[in-house]
Protein backbone atom coordinates (compact mmCIF):
# COMPACT_ATOMS: atom_id res chain seq x y z
CA UNK A 1 0.00 0.00 0.00
CA UNK A 2 1.78 3.63 -0.92
CA UNK A 3 1.75 6.51 1.08
CA UNK A 4 -1.51 8.02 -0.18
CA UNK A 5 -3.71 5.17 0.10
CA UNK A 6 -2.41 4.57 3.83
CA UNK A 7 -3.07 7.86 4.89
CA UNK A 8 -6.72 7.73 3.61
CA UNK A 9 -6.92 4.26 4.56
CA UNK A 10 -9.76 3.64 7.60
CA UNK A 11 -8.85 1.67 10.41
CA UNK A 12 -11.16 -1.41 9.24
CA UNK A 13 -9.47 -1.21 6.23
CA UNK A 14 -6.72 -3.28 7.30
CA UNK A 15 -6.61 -5.19 10.56
CA UNK A 16 -5.28 -3.64 13.79
CA UNK A 17 -3.56 -4.57 16.33
CA UNK A 18 -3.85 -3.42 20.09
CA UNK A 19 -0.15 -2.40 21.85
CA UNK A 20 1.52 -0.33 24.47
CA UNK A 21 1.41 3.38 24.10
CA UNK A 22 4.84 3.49 25.14
CA UNK A 23 7.04 1.36 23.42
CA UNK A 24 4.56 -0.11 20.84
CA UNK A 25 4.90 -3.50 22.75
CA UNK A 26 2.39 -6.30 23.52
CA UNK A 27 0.85 -5.73 27.08
CA UNK A 28 -0.88 -7.79 29.86
CA UNK A 29 -3.94 -7.09 31.73
CA UNK A 30 -4.42 -6.97 35.49
CA UNK A 31 -6.25 -5.20 38.33
CA UNK A 32 -4.40 -2.62 40.45
CA UNK A 33 -4.77 -1.63 44.20
CA UNK A 34 -7.99 0.19 43.47
CA UNK A 35 -9.92 -2.98 41.38
CA UNK A 36 -9.09 -0.82 38.20
CA UNK A 37 -8.44 -2.68 35.45
CA UNK A 38 -4.97 -1.54 34.45
CA UNK A 39 -2.01 -2.45 31.32
CA UNK A 40 1.35 -3.12 31.52
CA UNK A 41 4.06 -3.32 28.93
CA UNK A 42 5.64 -6.26 28.56
CA UNK A 43 8.57 -4.55 26.86
CA UNK A 44 9.18 -1.63 29.30
CA UNK A 45 6.84 -2.81 32.24
CA UNK A 46 5.20 0.73 32.25
CA UNK A 47 1.51 0.89 33.33
CA UNK A 48 -1.32 2.62 31.40
CA UNK A 49 -5.02 2.88 31.57
CA UNK A 50 -5.48 2.31 27.62
CA UNK A 51 -4.28 0.03 24.89
CA UNK A 52 -3.46 2.46 21.43
CA UNK A 53 -4.11 1.25 18.19
CA UNK A 54 -0.60 0.15 15.81
CA UNK A 55 -1.66 2.48 13.25
CA UNK A 56 -2.15 5.54 15.98
CA UNK A 57 1.28 4.52 17.86
CA UNK A 58 3.13 4.72 14.56
CA UNK A 59 1.77 7.89 13.35
CA UNK A 60 2.85 9.61 16.46
CA UNK A 61 6.25 8.36 15.92
CA UNK A 62 6.42 9.62 12.66
CA UNK A 63 4.75 13.39 14.22
CA UNK A 64 7.90 12.82 17.04
CA UNK A 65 10.21 12.36 14.37
CA UNK A 66 8.91 15.32 12.28
CA UNK A 67 9.07 17.52 14.99
CA UNK A 68 12.09 16.73 16.69
CA UNK A 69 13.53 17.20 13.19
CA UNK A 70 12.09 20.73 13.15
CA UNK A 71 13.63 21.48 16.42
CA UNK A 72 17.00 20.50 15.65
CA UNK A 73 16.51 22.82 12.19
CA UNK A 74 15.73 25.49 14.34
CA UNK A 75 18.33 25.26 16.39
CA UNK A 76 20.89 25.03 14.07
CA UNK A 77 19.20 28.11 12.69
CA UNK A 78 20.44 30.12 15.56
Amino acid sequence: MNYDDWKLASPDTESCELISPCCGSEFTDYINNENFGQYKCDHCGEDFDEPTEDYEYQQQMLDDIAEARADEARDMGH
